[in-house]
């Protein structure tokens, strides 16, 4: 039976006010009267003492963790190994890869590090043109980089051109997360014409 985690969370937070309304009330048979009767009113105006820890937060929170671990062992990039009574966690080469990447684009978003992309999939081809200024020399470079990693060959300095027709996506998002999407324009084409691409 798969219960659903909203349901889950209702009923933690359900035994957690239960356990907070026990807890307080036990708690009232060790004060004074005059301190059980401003405890009692504070109780029926405030509701009862809550726990430092939100159980259906801390539950939340917990499937957060475990659905991300497991996204990234789907994705290759850690591995789950049993050991005895426990689980090991530990990362693999595509995941120090894809670290490495990272560290890199944080430090210089341009390096030819961060330049590894597939080339187009499909018939036709697909031309890239792109039109960025002079004193972006960094990003011109890099688009290249890209360009001559993904097997395309260049027309003009700023015009390339690739077999197949559908671009790599994680290129796209490259290109917009250093916001040079304006600047580059991107056509698929189903028949090669007088385009020889060798």
């Amino acid at each position: 039976m798969i219960v659903k985690d909203t349901f889950v969370e209702k009923i933690l937070e359900s035994l957690q006010f239960k356990a907070e309304v026990t807890v307080d009330l036990l708690n009232s048979f060790f004060l004074s009267k005059s301190e059980a009767r401003r405890d009692y009113y504070r109780f029926l105006t405030r509701g009862p003492r809550q726990f430092k820890t939100d159980w259906a937060d801390r539950y939340r929170k917990r499937r957060q963790f475990y659905n991300t671990l497991n996204y990234l062992r789907r994705e290759g990039l850690i591995r789950r190994t049993e050991c005895e009574n426990s689980s090991v966690w530990d990362i693999t080469k595509q995941g120090l890869k894809q670290l490495k990447y990272i560290y890199t684009r944080k430090k210089n978003v341009f390096s030819s590090a961060t330049a590894g992309f597939d080339p187009p999939v499909g018939s036709g081809i697909t031309i890239v043109a792109f039109d960025i200024p002079e004193s972006a020399k960094k990003a011109r470079s890099w688009i290249r980089v890209c360009l001559k990693e993904m097997e395309f060959k260049m027309l003009q300095k700023s015009v390339w051109v690739g077999r197949g027709n559908t671009m790599d996506e994680y290129f796209i998002h490259a290109l917009r997360e250093r916001n040079l999407l304006q600047h580059v324009h991107i056509f698929s084409v189903n028949k090669r014409g007088t385009i020889q691409v060798t």
